[in-house]
């Protein structure tokens, strides 16, 4: 069966993404199946999803995706470059043919160019190179900068997030040599982190008004509506860094410098700058903007504070993704799922929590830590009875 591959957030999932869904569709043959790699309960921008996993997933799934899977927290929650490694490992090994990613150019072709330059050798000794002599830039601003000198004007396509990712995934491809063709799909409405007006809304828009109070009906498909207002109902939803706050600034204040330096893309500075700024605060966003410099974005802030806030290693983050967890799968995802499991029945492939506990030490250490993250996270729900732990061993995937 053709597999395409989308590395997805769907935080919440919107009509820019059924859209991109549609689109793929058409670009490709009858019998696509659509596989999603979905970020778990805390996002690449370092923060927690504002609904569950499982209820993207299911969205995800009801609106045209035939199959989703996780991409855990631990490996979800990283710079560009890393998280695109992962879900396109993740993605590689479930043999997807074709990746498809949004974007806010139609130059595919130069995109293409700069993940070949960004892949090559002679480029990365000279941003190493960069990064030592000029270390008060940030690291965005320097490959931005070393890029020009082999690109030109192209190098400003990196400068919005789509495009970034876009390229991080080509790059994966390259480097890996994955037998993966591109889907590049440019997307409509507005912007990422940007207000519009019309019916496709930016993501952070969509969290905005939920967080709010406000209706979202006018911006997200209807299967995707339904099933947050059934989690907004159930009071598991809307999640934010705000309401289990209390809870990752307890977590913060007991770490130390050695602690922070343990997180990934967090040197010895930015620890220290986080030591002291969690000392002198009490809010997130107060330690984040006390630690911020030039040198350190905000992204990068965050991610590393909520990093090690759960506990999130360096050592974690730079090992391979053990197992594959089934969130959800309409009848085309299950047919291709029966498929792997006869042509690849070395694929770690998993429907249940439990289930990964059984299939090794590495598996076993995965997953009980991506359980752990996930008993934080239900700290946010509004239902005391949601809030209990253990929860991510109860859940089974959705199986339509």
């Amino acid at each position: 069966m053709n597999a395409v591959g989308i590395v997805s957030e769907y935080n919440p999932f919107h009509l820019g993404h059924l859209y991109h869904l549609k689109k793929v569709r058409e670009l490709c043959s009858c019998d696509v199946v659509l596989i999603c790699a979905l970020s778990g309960d805390f996002v690449q921008r370092g923060e927690p999803a504002v609904i569950s996993k499982f209820a993207r997933a299911e969205a995800a799934v009801r609106s045209g995706a035939d199959l989703a899977v996780e991409l855990p927290t631990v490996w979800s929650m990283q710079s560009a470059e890393a998280y695109a490694d992962a879900a396109v490992g993740i993605l590689g090994s479930m043999g997807v043919g074709s990746l498809s990613f949004g974007t806010e150019t139609d130059n595919y072709n130069a995109l293409e160019d700069i993940a070949s330059i960004l892949a090559d050798d002679g480029f990365e000794a000279e941003l190493s190179a960069a990064v030592k002599e000029k270390n008060s830039l940030s690291f965005p601003a320097l490959r931005e900068e070393v890029l020009r000198r082999f690109a030109g004007d192209k190098a400003s396509l990196i400068n919005t997030p789509n495009n970034i990712l876009a390229v991080e995934y080509m790059k994966t491809v390259i480097k890996k040599s994955y037998d993966i063709r591109f889907l590049p799909v440019q997307r409509t409405g507005a912007g990422h982190d940007a207000f519009s007006s019309g019916t496709v809304r930016s993501a952070s828009e969509i969290r905005d008004r939920l967080l709010k109070g406000e209706d979202i009906l006018s911006f997200v498909p209807e299967e995707s509506y339904r099933i947050i207002r059934e989690e907004i109902r159930k009071g598991r939803a809307p999640v934010s860094a705000d309401s289990i706050e209390q809870a990752l600034v307890s977590r913060l204040r007991g770490l130390t410098v050695d602690d922070f330096a343990g997180v990934k893309d967090c040197d010895k500075e930015l620890a220290s700058r986080l030591t002291d700024a969690v000392y002198g605060n009490y809010t997130l966003k107060d330690i984040y903007f006390t630690a911020k410099t030039k040198k350190y974005t905000l992204s990068r802030i965050r991610r590393a504070s909520m990093c090690a806030a759960l506990g999130i290693t360096k050592e974690m983050q730079n090992s391979d993704i053990p197992y594959i967890r089934i969130l959800a799968a309409g009848k085309k995802g299950q047919a291709y799922l029966r498929e792997l499991k006869k042509n690849r029945p070395d694929l770690p492939l998993a429907t249940k929590a439990a289930d990964i506990l059984r299939m090794g030490e590495k598996c076993r250490e995965a997953v009980i830590k991506d359980s752990a993250i996930h008993d934080i996270y239900v700290l946010g729900y509004s239902e005391p009875n949601e809030k209990v732990c253990g929860a991510d061993f109860r859940r089974s995937p959705i199986m339509l």
